[in-house]
């Protein structure tokens, strides 16, 4: 049983245990991030080999930073630098060594990042809000957003370049107007809004020779010259985008522009209408702040440390 201990007591104290512990968390986060996550598990089972899906169902690592296997690794990495910081602290004042204190600071400070990390992951709410334009929606903190107007602006060659959420928010009487764009969030008291997506929603106006109709994004029509189906807006002002299909009509073979008045096949374009929804993820993390006064004391622990090892060398 002793032996057994002091195996135990050397392993929770070992430097390549939290090597070995920081490389698995490290491998394990950056694979979350292929791995789309907070799907339903018919997803995955559609994705993944049956094999692979079943693991990522059962293991939890659908939702990696909120399952076992994260909380695990984290727990023991906690308990090894925990074991580090005792055992060095009780050993040097043993010894009668000098006081350095500063490691042991900048130990407690990542102790204290680790706590706030993991609370921040349990207490953590989040959710994405659809609004178009004229939509309101009521928060926690009593604001009242109204999204004014989305903005999506693309380069010259169609490339995605900002989406921008203009809102209008009303609390107390009063009432701002506010943006949210990428890596631009809008703090509302304890919610924050992060600019995540956007829906488009095309229309298309089009003269046949039997009359007027309409074409929603993505949807198709049978022609003489084949079957076209509308794929939203183009690059150009009032044009829009369409797919010839192949005979089966599983895939498009070619892709054709009709501006307003042009042909695509018998049918004429008089015009596209083109309205977005903006997605905005909303996140309520009241632990957030924990990280803040750990990284100060970490901080401090480096500081103290390079000021003794200065001292030393004078």
């Amino acid at each position: 049983m002793r032996a057994f201990l002091t195996f135990l007591f050397k392993l929770l104290t070992s430097v390549r245990l939290a090597v070995v512990l920081i490389a698995l968390i490290t491998l394990c986060s950056l694979t979350a991030t292929f791995i789309p996550q907070k799907q339903a598990p018919e997803y995955y089972r559609s994705h993944y080999p049956a094999v692979a899906a079943d693991a990522i169902v059962f293991s939890g690592y659908a939702d990696f930073f909120h399952s076992a296997p994260f909380f695990i690794l984290a727990g023991l990495f906690f308990i090894n630098l925990s074991a580090c910081t005792v055992n060095r602290f009780v050993s040097r004042v043993m010894r009668g060594a000098p006081r350095r204190y500063g490691p042991d600071i900048i130990h407690a400070g990542l102790l204290l990042t680790v706590i706030a990390g993991v609370l921040s992951l349990i207490n953590r709410w989040e959710t994405v809000i659809t609004l178009r334009e004229g939509d309101r929606r009521l928060f926690p903190d009593g604001s009242v957003v109204t999204l004014a107007s989305f903005e999506y602006r693309r380069y010259p060659d169609g490339r995605p370049e900002a989406w921008i959420s203009r809102l209008k928010v009303e609390k107390d009487g009063k009432t701002t107007e506010a943006a949210v764009e990428v890596n631009h969030p809008l703090f509302l008291g304890a919610v924050t809004l992060y600019q995540s997506s956007f829906d488009e929603r095309a229309t298309a106006y089009l003269d046949s020779p039997e009359g007027h109709f309409t074409l929603w994004k993505n949807e198709a029509v049978e022609t003489g010259e084949g079957t076209f189906v509308f794929l939203g807006a183009d690059t150009a002002p009032g044009s829009a985008l369409f797919g010839l299909l192949d005979p089966a009509e599983t895939r498009v073979v070619e892709r054709r522009t009709a501006a307003p008045g042009g042909r695509i096949g018998p049918l004429v374009l008089r015009r596209v209408e083109v309205s977005y929804a903006t997605g905005l993820q909303a996140v309520v993390d009241p632990s957030s702040w924990l990280v803040i006064p750990a990284l100060i004391v970490a901080a401090a622990g480096l500081v103290l440390t390079v000021i003794q090892k200065l001292k030393e060398q004078r």
